[in-house]
């Protein structure tokens, strides 16, 4: 609870440093890093909440359009008090083409994302037997694991505050849509950008 009270925090006293400073919109190709909290689901139920992080590149136009290419890694669970868990984790290749709305110091933005999506599944059910009390025991695991390759789309919308002339942070939401396999993935992050 008290890491989530500091992000909130921070992000509420970014724009106010962001406009404290002298700076110029940047343009021109861009390193990115990225962190995210996550709740991931697939088309029966939530596989649960996690982290994702990555990296990539991008190029920003004056015209306020952007383009990106990133890599991210991602792990979520769930865990039931029955005692069954869920389990993803993966990787994304996302491409994103955005458009910025201001050149000024906060710029607003919205997003397209495409992408490819890897994620192994493991899903661990107790085997439940009626013990000599006749009270339940677990006596096992049932486990099931699957692996699946899913084509993304999606958006994402927030603000670029521009912190000095390179660089930038990015607090941001998204959805990701995936097919075949239904994945729904909602994510709050932020996305660091220097620019060169």
């Amino acid at each position: 609870m008290r890491v989530l009270g500091a992000l909130a925090a921070a992000l509420c006293l970014w724009p106010t440093l962001a406009l404290a400073q002298s700076t110029s919109p940047s343009t021109g190709p861009e390193l990115l890093g990225s962190v995210a909290v996550t709740t991931l689901w697939d088309d029966e139920s939530k596989l649960g909440t996690g982290v994702a992080a990555g990296g990539g590149a991008g190029y920003r136009w004056r015209n306020g359009l952007g383009v990106e290419l990133r890599v991210e890694g991602f792990s979520n669970s769930r865990t039931f008090s029955s005692g069954v868990q869920f389990d993803a984790s993966g990787t994304r290749l996302l491409g994103q083409v955005a458009y910025y709305w201001s050149d000024g110091k906060v710029q607003p933005y919205a997003a397209g994302t495409f992408g490819v999506l890897k994620v192994k599944q493991r899903s661990e059910y107790p085997v439940v037997e009626r013990g000599p009390t006749g009270a339940p025991i677990t006596v096992g695991t049932e486990l099931f694991e699957s692996r699946h390759t899913d084509r993304l789309w999606g958006g994402a919308g927030g603000v670029r505050i521009q912190l000095s002339d390179r660089f930038a942070l990015r607090p941001e939401a998204g959805v990701l849509l995936s097919r075949p396999n239904y994945f729904f993935d909602i994510r709050f992050g932020i996305t660091a950008s220097f620019t060169w």
